[in-house]
This record gives structure tokens, C-alpha cells and sequence, in this order.
């Protein structure tokens, strides 16, 4: 393992824990012709759901957590990980919140009157999902959307931070192991102040990826799942899942054949850019 990848990784998590979330929750307008495929159930959407929300839960309840023995920092680490996989449901959710927001539910089933209209409507939106920005209540969601996802990135960045000054700390007690010592000579884990004003978002781009499944989820709930026959598959990948995708990467190759001080870390590193990636996804590399 290189000295200097664990350098780099070091001043991406120091700039991303202290950066404003300035950027807005949206996905790419190029993923609207995947293939033809099998739709995930409503259930499944909840239950991946579900499991993203444990996740941030689990992960959140770092920053609260006395972190005074080399012992509470293994077990911190090990959280990471176990809630690690279940980090990529962060779709899901929004997904289910969409379902549950009754302005913007109730202006797709107006637009769903029958059976056949379902079925019009949801294969207009399959050719060109551009077009699911006429739904009312769209803002009202767009805002629902954006404000859970700031608040699960404030939990990510803040437990990122909580890692990096508890390693600080055994460091200058020297509590780490000889082994781990070497590495944080080289890694800058300096508490750098947080910015506590953040500058205020420019409008939000379409939210196309969340709001399509939503709509045909909507269809199928009411009239099965025949009105879905073409609706494009999961294939699709919006600019947040690609770039869960990356940091969730950089962390394998950190962690791999990694020891104790240089899993550390890995996991700061991983917390700081799956928090970037819900407010600014081309940040992340």
C-alpha cells in the first residue's frame, strides 16, 4: 500500500468534511432509453429503503459516541463497514418519499383516470423523461427530496470528522499501534473549523431518475403491472448512484490488504465522499 495514496485520500476527506453542500440533488437526462426490464416491486423499494435509513442511523450514531479507547475506534470502524453495502439505497428512499408525498402522488393518479391513460402516461415518460416535470407537485418534492438528503449528508460528513479528530487523539497519545504509527506521520488529520453558513442553493434541477420510478410504481399500485409493459429497468443510473458507485470503489482499493490505522482511514475518506456525492456527485473522482 502506498504512503501517498493514503496522502491523497487524506486531503480529499479534509476538504469534503468541511465543504458547504452547495450543490443540488439531480441526475443526468441521458439515461432515458435504457432496455426494456422488470421493475423493482414497491415492497422492495421500502425494504432497500429501510435499510439505507439503519444505515445513517447506525453511522450517525458515531458523532454522539465517546471514542476513548483504541478498542471504541475498532468498533466505530467496524459500524462503517457493516453499513457500508446498505449505503446504496440512498434512491430508494427518495423514491419511497416520493410515494409518500400526497401533493405529488395525487396529481399522478389525476393524470392516471383509467387504465389506458396509466398506460399512455407512463410510456410518454418512459421515451422522454423530461416530461415528468409537469406532474404537480413537483417543486413541493423536489424540495422534500433536498432536504433529506442534506440531512443525511450532514450525518456522513460530521461522523467522517468525529473519525478523523479521534485518530488525531490516539495519535498524540499514542495509542495506536507501532505498526499504524508510520502511516499517521505522514496524513494530515488536523481538525480543520466547519463551516457553519452555507450559501444558499440555486434553484433545483430535474429530479427525473426518482420521479419516473415513483410514477410507474403509482400505475402499478393502482391498475398491476401491465400498465408498466415498457417502462425502462433499473439499468438506468442516475449522477448520485454513479457516484455512490466511485466512492464505495476508492474504498475497496484503500482497504484492501489494509491494517488497522490505514482502515481508519479508508472509512473517514468513505463517509466524507458518499456525503459529497448527495450534494455535488461530479466532485468525487
Amino acid at each position: 500500500m502506498k504512503p501517498g495514496f493514503f496522502i491523497t485520500r487524506l486531503v480529499i476527506a479534509s476538504l469534503v468534511t468541511t465543504s458547504c453542500l452547495v450543490a443540488p440533488l439531480r441526475s443526468r437526462t441521458s439515461i432515458a432509453s435504457a432496455a426494456p426490464g422488470p421493475i423493482k416491486s414497491e415492497s422492495q423499494y421500502r425494504g432497500e429503503a429501510s435499510r439505507y435509513d439503519a444505515a445513517v442511523r447506525a453511522i450517525g450514531g458515531i458523532i454522539t459516541t465517546k471514542i476513548d479507547t483504541s478498542e471504541d475506534l475498532k468498533a466505530a470502524v467496524t459500524i462503517v463497514e457493516r453499513e457500508r453495502p446498505n449505503l446504496k439505497f440512498f434512491r430508494s428512499k427518495q423514491v419511497v418519499l416520493a410515494l409518500g408525498n400526497s401533493t405529488f402522488s395525487s396529481a399522478v393518479k389525476r393524470k392516471m383516470p383509467t387504465r389506458e391513460a396509466a398506460t399512455t402516461l407512463i410510456t410518454s415518460f418512459t421515451a422522454d423523461r423530461n416530461k415528468v416535470s409537469t406532474i404537480g407537485g413537483i417543486d413541493d418534492l423536489r424540495s422534500q427530496l433536498k432536504s433529506s438528503a442534506d440531512a443525511d449528508a450532514a450525518v456522513l460528513r460530521r461522523a467522517s470528522e468525529k473519525l478523523k479528530t479521534a485518530a488525531a487523539k490516539f495519535k498524540s497519545a499514542k495509542i495506536l499501534n507501532r505498526d499504524s504509527e508510520h502511516q499517521f506521520s505522514k496524513a494530515n488529520f488536523t481538525s480543520l473549523e466547519e463551516t457553519s453558513t452555507y450559501t444558499p442553493l440555486p434553484e433545483l434541477t430535474t429530479i427525473l431518475v426518482i420521479v419516473y420510478f415513483a410514477i410507474v410504481l403509482i400505475g402499478v399500485a393502482s391498475y398491476g403491472a401491465a400498465v408498466a409493459g415498457n417502462a425502462s429497468s433499473e439499468e438506468g443510473r442516475d449522477a448520485v448512484a454513479e457516484c455512490q458507485e466511485r466512492a464505495d470503489n476508492n474504498y475497496a482499493r484503500c482497504a484492501a490488504n489494509a491494517g488497522f490505522f490505514e482502515r481508519v482511514v479508508c472509512v473517514t475518506v468513505l463517509l466524507a465522499e458518499q456525503a459529497l456525492c448527495l450534494a455535488s456527485p461530479d466532485s468525487v473522482k
